[in-house]
């Protein structure tokens, strides 16, 4: 007898989804962190004061891989909403927030701020770390990424992806 298509793939999906969960170790008081986020625009919001001056606000979703398998925050999902003020071509003022969820539902929450990058065409995001839920309660750091745009297959929408280097401390 054959099973419906529908049963093989949720147990498929609850083999993988527990699999990845007890496969977590606990992570070290405190350690270094090299990831890179893959980010989408979900929207896009601006108000242009002619060509000079212009604010925008968005919200992204992505996911992060780390170099090194099972090390913070490999594997997390990522929300982040953001705005900033264009003036004469040039950002200003980048901030935002963001959410990082594990395959348990804990999650890490960071600010952040935008700089122009080293290399033409890249910005420097700065994040701060300013706590978590559930297994990350407490936690602090800093990362720094280097975001570089792609091409989005959909006009309006934006393409990112985000190499991070940086460090964290759980109590």
């Amino acid at each position: 007898m054959k099973a419906p298509f529908s049963i093989v793939l949720l147990a498929f999906a609850i083999v993988t989804g527990i699999g990845a969960a007890a496969a977590q170790s606990p992570l070290p008081k405190e350690g270094v962190v090299a990831f890179s986020a893959v980010l989408h625009s979900t929207g896009l919001h601006q108000v242009s004061m002619g060509n000079d001056l212009s604010q925008s606000s968005y919200e992204v979703t992505g996911g992060t891989v780390a170099e090194k398998e099972g090390s913070l925050p490999d594997r997390m999902s990522m929300r982040c909403v953001g705005g900033g003020r264009i003036v004469k071509g040039k950002s200003e003022g980048e901030t935002g927030m963001c959410e990082y969820i594990d395959v348990s539902d804990d999650k890490i929450f960071s600010t952040f701020s935008v700089s122009n990058g080293e290399t033409p065409g890249t910005v420097a995001s700065h994040h701060t770390v300013a706590g978590g839920t559930g297994k990350y309660t407490g936690i602090t750091g800093n990362w720094v990424g280097t975001r570089r745009s792609l091409r989005s297959p959909v006009e309006g929408q934006v393409v990112a992806v985000i190499v991070y280097k940086g460090s964290y401390k759980l109590p």
